[in-house]
């Protein structure tokens, strides 16, 4: 649904594309709404790759895995972060 917005064509859906097909090397990855890393299943070595990650969450259980954190745990949702 979000096709419409500028650059959306750069988006890769990593679950749906293999690893050679993704983009060469990236400078940031980003994770949103997710309390710990383990829980990022097969995505978790792409964001460990990455020169730079941040972590979106609003979980007070967030273990603040990021190379920057953004984390209020009084937000009602990620989204709102």
């Amino acid at each position: 649904i979000y096709r419409f917005m500028p650059g959306m064509d750069a988006v890769r859906d990593v679950e749906k594309t293999p690893s050679n097909d993704l983009l060469p090397p990236y400078d940031l990855a980003t994770c949103v709404d997710c309390g710990a890393i383990d829980r990022m299943g097969p995505n978790q070595a792409r964001f460990e790759a990455a020169p730079t990650t941040l972590n979106i969450d609003h979980h007070i259980s967030n273990v603040r895995f990021g190379g920057i954190n953004l984390v209020d745990t009084d937000a009602a949702a990620s989204a709102e972060v």
